[in-house]
């Protein structure tokens, strides 16, 4: 919820996505295009630079620019604002100290009380429009439970991927036994990253069960639920021990009732049972069937592999109109760098969707435009054959022995689609053939002169200055064609 940050923050976050999408750009350009004067630009550079570190933004001969080290990313650029945001420091600290005084929490926010009141009044102002808002006698965030949930799930994890920052060492343990253990209950498989989420999500829900505040389910469904993890009296002990609360079927089912709701599919079986009994879950199934029709016919590719891409829009459409994400959306940033590198295909895909779902959210637009793309053995297998390829042409006066083991050695560095040519015994002028269609020439001749786009002399035996000329001038010229690909901008 960008609507929450600060006017500054949400300027300096503007500025810092302008320079994400350009190379360098004069900050006189970036004043015309913001209408914010050079001297406010000009202090928006110091304090980013303080907070974004080692990410820096970098003033020189040709502009401004983003320098991103090879250990960082766009990703970390969004936390480190993020945590320096004071409208989400105060969120965050509700979280953990409901019922503080305004005096409290301006000592501890070190800010003046005024300050916080008409911080609140302006974070309240946009909260609203996600019926949220901060109460202040006591001091708690109250409102639609759900909706503040994923406030906070958010919030945390772009905060911290796996909650380190927030979570202790032996909460981490014992939430990551109960997630693994429930979840291995109810037929769910989990990798790492999945296991992650449900953590970050059972957390945070815990925290504001523990002060009172439920989501709204139907009573009787809780009182169906019984589970083997009860008996597990280690786990209940360490559980209380921890968290101070008892573990009760009541409370695993508020925790977990993401996965134990009646329209969440536990496998491909389930899936069609529950859209057998249910006339809106027919529905949902029903569009996803068409979609994926659309997509495979548009593409001309197979839909007999997408049994797990349904399932996994079947959960996941059900909740992607309710977006979980404070600034940083990897579905979003996903689809448009594959909408800018794949100018054939990503329209076709966009377009389909938007024709079965008509209005939907630009959330769910994302995250099933990343489902599609990511979970369809058929679609990822036709973006690999339709990859630009390179054609390297080696030239050695040595032997074609020598050649084919430097085309064997290139073939296991290099990261591109390649087609190598060696001349062979009968071709009397081999620069000549060679330099018929290829991108790139590797030889062992220096000065030679050529037609090619790009000449590369390495060693006979070649070193790792070798290697990084050849991977460099790969590199360069699969952007070059990438670029034409997707055509003017």
């Amino acid at each position: 919820m960008r609507s929450v940050l600060s006017k500054r923050d949400l300027r300096q976050l503007e500025f810092l996505e302008l320079l994400m999408n350009c190379g360098p750009v004069a900050l006189s350009r970036i004043s015309e295009e913001t209408n914010y004067p050079i001297r406010t630009l000009s202090a928006d550079i110091k304090q980013m630079n303080a907070y974004l570190w080692p990410i820096q933004v970098v003033t020189g001969a040709e502009g401004v620019t983003l320098e991103i080290p090879p250990g960082s990313s766009i990703r970390e650029a969004y936390s480190l604002l993020l945590r320096q945001s004071r409208e989400y420091q105060l969120i965050s600290y509700l979280f953990f100290n409901e019922g503080k005084t305004q005096e409290e929490i301006a000592e501890d926010l070190f800010i003046g009380v005024s300050t916080l009141r008409r911080m609140i009044g302006a974070m309240n102002h946009a909260l609203q429009s996600r019926d949220m808002h901060i109460h202040s006698a006591p001091f708690r965030v109250e409102g639609d439970e759900s909706r503040i949930s994923q406030l906070y799930i958010g919030l945390f994890s772009e905060l911290s991927y796996d909650g380190g920052s927030l979570i202790t060492a032996r909460e981490r343990e014992t939430l990551v036994e109960l997630c693994a253990g429930m979840t291995e209950e109810i037929g769910m498989k989990l990798n790492y990253p999945d296991l992650i989420r449900i953590t970050i999500w059972v957390y945070v829900r815990l925290g504001r069960i523990k002060h009172g505040h439920h989501t709204n389910y139907a009573k009787e469904e809780a009182a169906y639920f019984q589970s083997k993890l009860i008996e597990n009296a280690a786990l209940c002990e360490k559980f209380y021990s921890v968290f101070g609360v008892p573990l009760t079927n009541e409370l695993l089912f508020e925790l977990f009732r993401l996965f134990l709701r009646k329209g969440f599919a536990k496998n491909y079986g389930h899936m069609q049972a529950i859209a057998a009994a249910s006339s809106v879950h027919r529905l949902l199934l029903a569009g996803i069937d068409e979609l994926i029709g659309r997509v495979a016919k548009s593409l001309e590719i197979s839909s007999k592999d997408t049994a797990p891409l349904r399932l996994d829009l079947f959960n996941i459409t059900q909740l992607a109109d309710q977006p979980t994400h404070i600034l940083y959306c990897k579905e979003k940033v996903f689809t448009e760098g594959f909408m800018r590198s794949h100018g054939a295909i990503a329209p076709i895909i966009r377009k389909n969707i938007e024709t079965v779902l008509g209005q939907a959210s630009s959330s769910a637009m994302y995250e099933i435009f990343y489902l599609l793309v990511t979970h369809w053995p058929s679609l990822i297998e036709k973006l690999k054959k339709e990859a630009p390829g390179i054609t390297i042409g080696l030239l050695f006066d040595s032997d074609i022995e020598h050649a084919q083991m430097i085309a064997d050695i290139i073939r296991q560095y290099s990261k591109v689609s390649l087609q190598i040519m060696i001349p062979e015994l009968e071709d009397m002028n081999p620069v000549s053939m060679l330099c018929k269609g290829i991108d790139l020439l590797v030889t062992d001749i220096p000065e030679l002169d050529t037609p090619c786009r790009e000449t590369v002399c390495i060693q006979e035996y070649p070193t790792s200055r070798d290697w990084r000329n050849v991977l460099l001038a790969e590199e360069r010229i699969y952007r070059q064609k990438i670029m034409k690909a997707q055509g003017p901008a």
